[in-house]
């Protein structure tokens, strides 16, 4: 099974693992699918700096953005990837 994601949540217990998603951070998937910060913010209406920002994890995007950050990168990159690290 190929997974194309930078990280994968998983729960074990004593006999099972359960995979819940993949983590894809922006940036990876910026460079997977080569968009610069320019290009993805002109598809989200925001200024570049802000991409940067979120790029580095050194700003978070509000809860309106996560939904269009959502739609524009059809689910590879969710509020959670924003979370872990």
């Amino acid at each position: 099974m190929q997974i194309n994601c930078s990280y994968v949540i998983i729960y074990i217990d004593l006999c099972n693992y359960y995979i819940y998603g993949c983590v894809m951070e922006l940036h990876t998937y910026l460079h997977k699918n080569n968009t610069t910060a320019k290009q993805f913010a002109k598809i989200l209406g925001v200024g570049e700096c802000t991409v940067s920002a979120w790029r580095t994890r050194k700003r978070k995007p509000t809860k309106k953005t996560y939904a269009l950050i959502l739609a524009a990168t059809k689910g590879q990159v969710t509020e959670v990837d924003f979370v872990y690290k």
